[in-house]
């Protein structure tokens, strides 16, 4: 039997933060990521704030009355629901997130688990602030609404709390290093319109060479390669690649230890709300990775073709060749799509 379509919920206003899954029960035993955002008129829950060690740059959170509030609510959790079990949650200053696990399906779903813990967090704040002045939109300390994630895949629930981790870090690169996370809706690379994310930078580095491995080559050609590839890593330089063979895999492995800078070309374009994660956090939080991709978005998931690896590897020759043509546009085209219809 064929699996039936994801098919969304959407609102008007934000199609994407009010959307649930109607294929997906969700009283069923599940991992989420649950994110919910301060309500106009709210106050801060927190503070962000950063230091550089001996690792590079940290940051964490300072919660402020607010947060120290939502936090032993989020604590509670486990306590008023017995199924539920909180693998890892961020209270930043607009919003958080919460990684639930749904140990065994429940007659409580998971909505109505979330309207709880927000009626709750209010009730707690008004009785701790009875005098206070705010004006809450719709009278709770959030705004309408949150969005899930669903676990689907084997290691996405460990992906979650690792991006939940990062959040500190990721706002506050983003408030005083924007430029190591530039989105820009289209690129000009020599006439070709792209999308990208990162460090625009890399593509002006004095040193850039592509990374293509393959078995048409001789020997003697793999080895030139090699060495190139080498001493781009050692001197910083960037290398320039679709990364898709075991081959070009390894080089990445041998750049990201080394210190080189990296523009990944992919072959799909990025989903509306893409952030990076894991690894791709870490190097766009060193300034050291632009990721180029179509302008569109496919929402299906289809096996890259020998025609996308050929023009992914053409795109790579272009960007590292001389008289590189670029020009950058930070709004998308009038009438272009984000996705795939």
């Amino acid at each position: 039997m064929r699996p039936r379509p994801v098919v969304f919920h959407r609102t008007r206003k934000n199609p994407d933060f009010l959307s649930r899954a109607r294929w997906h029960d969700y009283r069923s035993r599940c991992i989420y990521m649950v994110t919910l955002s301060a309500a106009s008129g709210a106050p801060l829950f927190s503070e962000v704030t950063g230091w550089t060690d001996g690792k590079g740059i940290s940051a964490g959170v300072r919660l402020l009355p607010a947060g120290v509030l939502i936090e032993k609510e989020i604590v509670r959790l486990p306590e008023r629901y017995r199924v539920v079990k909180v693998l890892a949650y961020c209270v930043m200053p607009d919003h958080l997130h919460i990684v639930i696990f749904i140990k065994e399906r429940t007659d409580t779903s998971l909505p109505r688990i979330v309207a709880a813990f927000e009626a709750g967090c209010t009730k707690a704040f008004w009785e701790s602030f009875p005098d206070s002045q705010l004006s809450l939109a719709g009278g709770s300390l959030f705004a309408k609404g949150f969005n899930d994630r669903i676990v689907r895949g084997q290691g996405e629930a460990d992906a979650f709390c690792r991006y939940v981790a990062d959040n500190p870090k990721r706002y506050y690169l983003r408030k005083h290093h924007p430029e190591y996370f530039d989105r820009c809706r289209i690129i000009m690379i020599n006439g070709r319109e792209q999308a990208a994310y990162g460090n625009l930078l890399l593509l002006r580095h004095c040193v850039k060479c592509a990374v293509k491995v393959s078995r048409s080559l001789t020997p003697e050609e793999t080895v030139s390669r090699e060495r190139a590839w080498s001493e781009t890593v050692r001197s910083r330089g960037v290398l320039v690649s679709p990364f898709i063979s075991p081959g070009e895999k390894e080089v990445f492995r041998q750049a990201v230890e080394g210190g080189a800078g990296i523009i990944h070309i992919l072959p799909n374009g990025f989903p509306e709300r893409f952030k990076p994660s894991g690894r791709e956090f870490e190097l766009c939080a060193a300034g050291r990775l632009l990721l180029i991709a179509p302008v569109e978005y496919d929402t299906r998931k289809t096996v890259v073709s020998r025609e996308q690896c050929l023009a992914m590897n053409e795109l790579a020759a272009l960007v590292t060749a001389n008289g590189l043509s670029l020009a950058v546009r930070r709004e998308p085209r009038p009438g272009s799509s984000r996705a795939a219809r």
